[in-house]
């Protein structure tokens, strides 16, 4: 154990990536390096940047000419994302069907063949479909709900995601995206861990997300 130097004595990683190194400063009491001694804010352990978490002097009944102190440094060792897909039933009115336009038609070319329309105030308002139409007597359909929630690891806090907002969803290993479906951010999670900051985003996947309303 050299003297006036700084050194790692343990180092742990967990499965989400979160390292913690514990360094150790050995000097003699009479030397130019003994306290006060500042460590410095952060410290680099291979290709990874650590933050000072905390630091404390050390007893050492072996030598009393010898001094210790011992710092923790945090920070990310690497990258891993978790990801959890949930799907469930909403139940949606018939109008907001993506293939509604081609059974009814729409309020400025209503198509009465099949659809009972209604002219309120000077638009074109859909009341149901005919009796003699094979959709006669419904209202509502069932619609697949996607919920996506993605977790990951940062060296620091982000604002790239904001709930209200749509995105498409990074590359997931294994998993092909549904056709047609585009997501929604409903809320952003973001947590301190020593260096690193745990970010959690949950998106809602629909059909589509209309662009007159969500970004």
């Amino acid at each position: 154990m050299s003297l006036n130097q700084q050194f790692p004595v343990s180092a742990q990683v967990d499965d989400r990536g979160a390292l913690e190194v514990v360094y150790r400063h050995r000097y003699a009491r009479s030397s130019a390096d003994a306290p006060p001694f500042s460590w410095p804010l952060t410290k680099t352990f291979g290709s990874s940047t650590l933050v000072l978490v905390s630091s404390r002097e050390l007893s050492d009944v072996l030598s009393e000419s010898l001094g210790t102190t011992e710092a923790s440094y945090r920070g990310k060792a690497f990258s891993k994302d978790f990801v959890t897909v949930e799907a469930s039933i909403t139940n949606e009115p018939i109008t907001a069907h993506p293939d509604f336009s081609d059974w009814a038609g729409t309020a400025d070319t209503p198509n009465t063949d099949n659809a009972i329309w209604e002219t309120i105030d000077g638009v074109n308002r859909f009341v149901q479909f005919r009796d003699d139409y094979q959709l006669a007597g419904i209202t509502t359909y069932l619609a697949p709900e996607w919920t996506f929630t993605l977790e990951w690891m940062s060296d620091s806090a982000s604002l790239s995601i904001q709930p209200g907002n749509v995105y498409a969803l990074p590359p997931i290993p294994n998993f092909s995206m549904i056709n047609g479906l585009s997501l929604l951010a409903t809320s952003v999670q973001q947590e301190q861990n020593g260096g690193a900051w745990k970010i959690g985003v949950q998106l809602l996947g629909a059909p589509n997300w209309s662009s007159d309303l969500y970004s």
